[in-house]
């Protein structure tokens, strides 16, 4: 038995006021197709079995420093350490 070819994802990249700009569509059945190409949307491939983001780098919050970037599970952890610090972000504590 062939597999239903829909959903299907279309993607459009674009220069927009000096940045690239992507747009992402999927679309139900051929019509929806038709349009989205028109528009300038051009059929992808999903990629099965992509692996999930991965963990790091990931941005660390404190109420009285402010951000930072943790690059390695190390950092992190040295960072966790030196108390304070939480990967949601919190409130500046006023002084």
């Amino acid at each position: 038995m062939a597999q239903d070819p829909f959903p299907k994802s279309l993607v459009r990249v674009s220069y927009v006021e000096g940045a690239w700009v992507s747009e992402l569509r999927v679309v139900a059945d051929a019509d929806e197709e038709a349009v989205a190409e028109a528009e300038g949307f051009v059929a992808v491939t999903p990629v099965v079995g992509m692996p999930l983001p991965r963990e790091f780098p990931k941005m660390l919050y404190h109420a009285d420093i402010g951000q930072r970037i943790a690059l390695t599970a190390d950092e992190e952890a040295a960072l966790q350490a030196v108390g304070g610090w939480s990967d949601v972000p919190v409130e500046a504590q006023p002084k």
